[in-house]
C-alpha cells in the first residue's frame, strides 16, 4: 500500500504536488498503471506528471 503522503508527481497546469490522497482512479495500461487525480490547488482533474 502506498503512503497517503508520498508525492506522485505534480499538476501539469499549476505545478502543485499531487499525493496519493488526491487520486480519484487508478487503471492499468499496456505500459503500467496510470492515475487521474484532483489537484489540491487548481482543482483540475489531471494525470500527475
Amino acid at each position: 500500500m502506498e503512503s497517503q503522503h508520498a508525492p506522485l508527481g505534480s499538476c501539469p497546469d499549476c505545478t502543485a504536488q499531487i499525493h496519493q490522497r488526491h487520486v480519484l482512479i487508478t487503471y492499468g495500461t499496456g505500459d503500467g498503471r496510470r492515475r487521474f487525480a484532483e489537484c489540491p490547488d487548481c482543482r483540475a482533474v489531471v494525470h500527475p506528471a
